[in-house]
């Protein structure tokens, strides 16, 4: 049965993009968004017509720059992309300034600098752990050696 679901019509829109222009896949976008590939998959692919969590749709458009508008995913509500020209109320065209672009790059590039930051801790975590179980294995082994040294004297 197809999913009719128009929200989740218009997600699966967005990651269209993100596949074809930006070419990341859902385990990349699971890693921007500090998520699993379940929940993206879940979102992308739930049956029925339940709504997709707002704050899912936040952080992804986060975690990929704020690329979208997401008001559009929600209910149709203009276009996909939050940076495109878009009609102001008074019947102008609006336009995301630089300013307004190179803050979220910004941005962008603090919250990757924080998810390297963590990536590096838990390696040093894992480079300490392995070094403890590297010491403790030697000592076993030490131990066992001199085990079956006196079993073989006797």
């Amino acid at each position: 049965m197809a999913n009719s679901n128009p929200m989740r019509t218009r997600l699966k829109e967005a990651f269209n993009y993100l596949k074809t222009e930006r070419k990341l896949d859902q385990k990349d976008v699971a890693m921007l968004m500090n998520t699993s590939e379940t929940t993206i998959s879940r979102n992308l692919n739930a049956a029925g017509d339940g709504r997709i969590n707002t704050d899912f749709l936040i952080r992804l458009n986060s975690a990929v720059g704020n690329v979208f508008n997401i008001q559009y995913i929600i209910d149709g509500t203009g276009n996909l992309f939050e940076n495109t020209p878009q009609t102001a109320g008074d019947g102008r065209m609006r336009v995301d300034s630089d300013a307004d672009m190179v803050a979220r790059l910004i941005d962008e590039i603090e919250s990757i600098k924080n998810l390297l930051a963590d990536e590096i801790h838990s390696v040093r975590d894992i480079k300490l752990q392995l070094q403890e179980d590297h010491e403790l294995m030697l000592m076993l082994t030490r131990q066992l050696n001199t085990a079956l040294d006196k079993v073989l004297k006797n």
